[in-house]
């Protein structure tokens, strides 16, 4: 157990220096998705601003949508014209996505505002991962954790942040008013991520034929659990903020509290995911914390207060997501190196897919009754888990 452990922190301490800029913006971009998307800010001020929980799925619909659209040709452009300059470009139409929905909450701005967001995001996750994986080579766990812990950091700041309008109303301003204006600081904390990026060396461009890309057997289960899983997701999980703003009457102090402190816990989690993989097998390190995860978020709405809905949240959002790291590793190893920005933006579209759909059905659904989506995710996640275990058990992972 000792040179298990041993053996793991030396993978971590062994991280060069490519890999640590890159962690650096891994880590920006978590306080301006825990400020803005992840703490709920942007859903706050939706609500703030008169809209429903139909018109917030919309944002998500039209965001996620753009995004997996456009995910895959973002992917293969990121192959062939550079990863680190396409991950540089993205920071325009993210920064002007952010800055325009500040600017007016109209439906035509706020749909401009999706869809930029949406072409942001399909430039940018492929073409970091991508540009992460080849500064790492081959110790794909330890990166990805390292990652993974410093995007929950960087979550948890964001999601601390979102103090920032309550006091604002103590100081007589509006909740609109406050919103609006740490809208236009996640816009400026938005361009400031990509910084970094300047200090990290163009990855090898290749000549990829997307058609030709060779789908393996374990890479096509892990697609196809994608949908699922993504499926399942979007009826709730994106609208959680709406959702517990509803409930229990809290804004974003309590509420980006809450996701900080998850985010902190499970920052902590992802760490232990390569030492996890060492001491099970990884379809069992996989599964049985995503289990677990369900059936803590089929209970949720039987909780009368803000407290314990909380804790049921930070121990759900913690298991379920602490075996990213092994899922990130898992999929780069399913194809080859000149195919992997352009595998993970396929992979991103059949999560992003299903998620932007049924977040728009979530949304409509949560008007009429509030629990109801959540009762959804949590079945279809249970056939999700069964399907990884009956689709993975025979597969080498690790």
């Amino acid at each position: 157990m000792d040179a298990i452990i041993v053996r793991v922190l030396d993978r971590y301490l062994s991280l060069n220096y490519e890999v640590r800029i890159l962690l650096i913006t891994t880590f920006a971009s978590g306080v301006f998705d825990g400020l803005l998307y992840m703490g709920g800010l942007l859903q706050l001020y939706l609500k703030s601003a008169g809209y429903g929980g139909g018109d917030v799925g919309l944002f998500i619909f039209i965001n996620g949508l753009v995004s997996s659209i456009l995910v895959i040709p973002s992917g293969y452009l990121a192959d062939v014209f550079g990863r680190r300059r396409i991950a540089l470009i993205s920071a325009i139409p993210l920064t002007i996505s952010t800055v325009l929905i500040a600017v007016s909450p109209l439906k035509p701005f706020i749909a401009a505002s999706a869809f930029l967001g949406g072409l942001g995001s399909a430039l940018i996750h492929p073409s970091l991962s991508a540009l992460m994986a080849d500064k790492a080579r081959d110790d794909l766990e330890a990166t990805y954790s390292v990652a993974s812990f410093l995007l929950s950091l960087g979550i948890a700041i964001g999601g601390f942040m979102g103090w920032i309008p309550e006091i604002m109303v103590s100081r007589g301003l509006t909740y609109f008013e406050s919103y609006r204006v740490v809208v236009f600081l996640a816009g400026i904390i938005c361009l400031a991520t990509y910084i970094p990026l300047l200090f990290v060396s163009e990855s090898r461009v290749f000549k990829v034929k997307l058609m030709k890309i060779r789908f393996s057997r374990l890479l096509l289960k892990i697609l196809a659990l994608n949908v699922v899983v993504g499926f399942g997701a979007g009826f709730s999980i994106p609208l959680l903020s709406y959702y517990l703003s509803l409930k229990f009457n809290v804004e974003s102090g309590p509420i980006g509290t809450l996701n900080a402190i998850s985010s902190i816990i499970q920052s902590l989690s992802f760490l232990t995911a390569p030492l996890i993989a060492e001491l099970l097998r990884m379809i069992y390190a996989i599964v049985i914390p995503q289990a677990l995860a369900t059936i803590l978020l089929a209970t949720l709405p039987f909780t009368f207060n803000f407290t314990a809905a909380s804790a049921i949240l930070v121990a759900r959002t913690t298991l379920m997501n602490m075996v990213n790291p092994l899922w990130s590793s898992i999929l780069i190893r399913s194809c080859s190196k000149e195919e992997r920005a352009t595998v993970i933006s396929i992979s991103t579209l059949l999560w992003n897919l299903p998620y932007s759909i049924t977040a728009q059905l979530g949304g409509i659904i949560m008007d009429y009754s509030l629990d109801t989506p959540i009762f959804i995710t949590s079945i279809i996640y249970m056939i999700y888990i069964s399907l990884t275990l009956i689709l993975l058990r025979r597969e080498k992972l690790n």
